[in-house]
């Protein structure tokens, strides 16, 4: 179903129609936002045409950021999203490095998991934004998936953003102590 109605939006009420006013409302934002000030002028006030678009707090949220902000304002979203997947793949790194120079089986393992689940994590927060988007801007089906960062999408957040945030900075924690104290005992030695 959600194939034909990508196919063929004009003929599903309902559906088709959230494909073609979120498509709407990114071509009326344009670079620069509907106001042409980035969506200056329009900070504190009504929404306008972009509360139209069904869903608007979790799958259309990209349609009317880019409506209301532009498309500079996408941009600068998805480069804080791609930093975010950038981080996640350094801290992955990070424990790969650890764990094959950990002397300890144990550490070693801890690096090891500490890798998987950060990339892992990382895969799927990729695949995730690669739906959104691609939702948003017609290249897939409607799959109804809330963006991060964006997204009114509560328990997006709570159980799998924040999470993952925190086992990046717990991760990246462990391997700078491991690291500090293989230094302290090198220089002993």
């Amino acid at each position: 179903e959600r194939f034909q109605v990508w196919s063929e939006p004009t003929i599903h009420p309902h559906t088709g129609q959230q494909m073609l006013q979120g498509s709407r409302a990114i071509v009326q934002g344009g670079w620069l936002g509907a106001d042409q000030l980035l969506g200056l002028a329009a900070l504190g006030g009504a929404a306008g045409e972009a509360l139209s678009i069904p869903a608007i707090q979790d799958d259309f949220a990209p349609s009317f950021l880019l409506h209301r902000h532009g498309l500079a304002a996408g941009l600068a979203l998805w480069s804080l999203q791609a930093l975010f997947l950038a981080a996640l793949l350094r801290a992955a790194a990070g424990a790969w490095r650890c764990s094959n120079e950990a002397k300890d089986f144990r550490r070693a393992w801890i690096g090891r998991f500490q890798c998987f689940a950060l990339c892992g994590g990382a895969a799927f927060v990729a695949g995730h934004l690669l739906l959104s988007w691609g939702t948003n801007l017609a290249m897939f089906p409607i799959m109804g998936q809330p963006m991060s960062f964006l997204s009114a999408g509560g328990s997006h957040l709570l159980f799998f953003i924040c999470p993952l945030l925190a086992f990046g900075m717990a991760s990246t924690q462990f391997n700078e102590e491991s690291q500090s104290c293989r230094s302290m005992s090198n220089t002993k030695s």
